[in-house]
This record gives C-alpha cells, structure tokens and sequence, in this order.
C-alpha cells in the first residue's frame, strides 16, 4: 500500500498537470506530504534541504536565474517569459526534496537507489497504461484530451497534424519533456536490470513495464526510441556473456513484439485503423520514410536540419540578443526550436556554457565519486548510467531545450543523484564502523 502511495506523489511530481483548488499536482504533493508528516511523524522533516547535493543544485538554478535575467536586461529586450519555466522548476526541486522523507521510508540505505529507479519506472509505467486506457477506451481518450489547456487541445485536434493521441497522457508537458521522460525510464530500466540480486524487475513485471514504456513512447514521440537506443547501448556495455545479453534483451524484445501481436489481433477495427493510419506512421515515421525513399528520416529531424541551424552572424554568437521568445510572445525567435540555437541566440556561446555548467551541477558529485568506484562492477555501471543520462541530454538539446529548461528531467536526475549519495555515504560510514571496531579490537 506505501508502494502505491510513494508512485502517487512522484507521479503528480514529475508530471506536474494543472487541477482545480491548489493550482497543480505539485502543490496537492506537498499538501499531501505535509498532511501525512504531521499526522505520523509530528513535524515536517528538512533534512534533505540542508544537503550539500541539494544545497548546490538550488543555489545553482538561483544564480542560473539570475544570469538569464541579467542577459535579457543587458540587451533591453526584458524577456522573462521562460524565467517562469524556472520558477516551476524551483517549485517542483522543492516538493521532489521535501517528499523525500516520505519516498525513502520503510527503504534501507543500501536499496535507495534501486528503490528510486525502481520508483521512477512504475511512474512512467502508470503513465503508459492511462495512455494504452485512453487509446482502448475512445471516451476516456476524448475526455483525456478534453482537460489539456486550450491552446494544447488546439495543437491536438489540428487534423493536418493527427497526433490527437499525444493527448492521452496524463501530464502537463506533452510535446517534448514527456517522450524525453521515457527515454530516461528506458535507461533507468536498463540499469535496474544488472543490478546484482535485483528484486524489483522480475517475470512478466518486467514484460508489462517494458510494454507500456513503448506504447507510452508510441503514443507520446519519436524522442524516447533515442532514450531506448541509448539504454541498449548501454545493456550492450554491462554485457560480457553472449547467453547473458540473449536473456537480458533479446528475449524481452522478442516477447514484447509477439505480446503486440497478440493485442494486435484483438482489438476493435476503429482501433486498429487508428494504429495503422496515425499511430504507427507517427511513432514509426523514419521506417515508413525508408520503405518510400530508401531514406531513414522524419519531417522533424528534416526540418531541423535544414530550417532550424543556419549561419548566425558573429554578434549574435558572442553577444546573444537577449530574447528567447518573439515579441508577440508566440513561436521561436528567429523561428528556430533548437536546443544548442536558442541558448547561443539568446545570450551567446558563453550563456550557452553557463547552461551546460548549470546542467552538469546535477552530474558533478555522482560522476566523481563513481569513476573512482569504475574497478567495481557495479560502480562502473553506476558510472557509465550517469554518464548515459548526461549525454542523452546532450542528444536531445540538438531538437530542442533539454538542458537546463526540461523540468521533469530536473526532477529525475536530483531524484537519482540524491539517492545515490545517500547509498554511498551510508556504505562509507558502515566501512569506517567496521574498520574502528576492529581496530578498537587490535
């Protein structure tokens, strides 16, 4: 019952959706955390806000703030729209910070990392069965899309667009931050299963999850299939025994593609045209792309390419112009989307590095203490799953703002870098207790 209560509050944490009263699920998070302290613990515990970890990713987002602001006064342009996306992401560090005493109880400190992988699965888990419900159930689909803000619903019912079905996920961000969100579940789900004596992954649990991360993927963009690249490269790399890699991956896949099959063949006909004539040419557009043309792309990554990196003059490179967003507050300025663009356009090339190093702030301490763990095997594991994570970052930052500005991804990488350490700091107090009580001995 405590498991289901800790997915439901990182859940309306890391999907942040507006509801009536208190504004969004992150404030009915922490309403809900505090109701649940003062009621079991009598005081409100704030512990984790006085970590030097958090300590340093709060101070960092503040100055980060403070250096945007800073830019766009400089260049009198006073752009502050995205300072709110920033705002949010305060917002949303914090209820993740202060949930934590509640998200780790009953857990013991060498399982808290696993725990928080484990954590963030079943949430994008529960994720991809609303979206599998809202594509099953047409009324529930409708009602799902029904509740998103209206310029989202507009976005969604465009019929040149047909990705309606984007909008049956239960989230406040669906266009990019979710799809990226499922590439980090891929990752995390790569990593849980080389865990040694894992116990969260197991049988068809691990067939289900998987399952429901690529439909949610499906429904959600092409985005999270680079996420699964990503965790099975990284598979790839834990993998010594050719027998090992066949039962670790390709056993899964190949139970994963009958399963869909097997759906497949018993779904309604509306639902098997929808799949057919949106869902698949959607999620899978870089293959039907080829069948036509012998060309593996997409629209998107076509017109990123082509429309969205061009030649800027080198002013805007040093200087940046101080907007993130045009004047009538619609669009892009200068009508491009890309991630590595709009930072360089927006402050120029050392703004840019500012992001990357506000960015690496959530990396620094578990990349140092991994690589020097790197002649272990589950430290090199550790060490090269954060390392995936920062470069899948990177890889996304190339169509859109995934540095510094994704909130969810935010959210997960303080949910695991906080976890690890508290892993960490335990095994090295328990290793000095041990070495004093046998020198005490001696």
């Amino acid at each position: 019952m405590q498991l289901i209560g800790k997915v439901i509050i990182l859940f309306l944490i890391i999907f942040k959706f507006r509801i009536p009263v208190v504004y969004d699920t992150t404030f009915l998070s922490i309403l809900l955390c505090s109701i649940y302290y003062l009621f079991t613990r009598k005081a409100i515990p704030f512990t984790y806000f006085f970590w030097r970890y958090s300590i340093t990713i709060f101070v960092g987002l503040f100055l980060f703030c403070c250096i945007f602001a800073f830019v766009t006064i400089v260049h009198a342009e006073f752009d502050f729209i995205y300072l709110s996306i920033l705002a949010f992401q305060f917002i949303m560090l914090f209820a993740l910070v202060y949930a934590l005493p509640f998200l780790l109880e009953d857990t013991e400190e060498p399982d808290v990392f696993g725990d928080a992988l484990y954590l963030v699965c079943l949430a994008f888990a529960v994720q991809g069965f609303i979206q599998l419900m809202a594509f099953i159930i047409p009324s529930f689909g409708d009602y799902m899309i029904s509740i998103k803000p209206i310029e989202t619903r507009d976005t969604l019912l465009n019929s040149s667009l047909n990705v309606y079905f984007r909008g049956y996920a239960l989230s406040g961000s669906i266009f990019f931050e979710l799809p990226a969100g499922f590439g980090v579940a891929f990752i995390a789900f790569i990593r849980i299963l080389f865990i040694k004596n894992q116990k969260y992954i197991t049988g068809y649990k691990g067939y289900i999850m998987f399952f429901l991360f690529v439909f949610g993927s499906a429904l959600s963009g092409r985005t999270a299939f680079v996420g699964l690249i990503v965790s099975l490269v990284l598979g790839i790399m834990f993998i010594k025994n050719p027998t090992v890699l066949f039962f670790k991956i390709l056993k899964p896949a190949a139970i994963l593609i009958f399963s869909g099959i097997i759906l497949y063949t018993v779904l309604p006909s509306r639902q098997r045209i929808i799949l057919e004539e949106h869902i698949f040419p959607f999620a899978f557009e870089f293959y039907y792309k080829y069948e036509l043309s012998g060309k593996m792309s997409t629209g998107s990554t076509d017109v990123m390419i082509h429309d969205h990196y061009f030649k800027l003059p080198d002013e805007i490179i040093m200087q940046g112009t101080g907007r993130y967003v045009p004047r009538n507050g619609n669009g892009f300025y200068m009508n491009t989307d890309a991630g590595y663009m709009r930072n360089v356009i927006f402050g120029g090339i050392f703004y840019l590095l500012c992001v990357v190093f506000y960015q690496f702030l959530y990396f620094i301490k578990p990349l140092s203490i991994t690589s020097r763990l790197c002649r272990t095997k589950e430290g090199y594991e550790d060490f090269m799953f954060f390392l995936a994570v920062f470069l899948y970052l990177f890889i996304l930052e190339y169509k859109g703002s995934a540095l510094a500005f994704m909130n969810i991804m935010q959210v997960l990488l303080l949910f695991f870098g906080m976890t690890y350490l508290i892993r960490h700091y335990y095994r090295k107090e328990s290793e000095e207790s041990e070495e004093n009580e046998i020198t005490q001995e001696i």
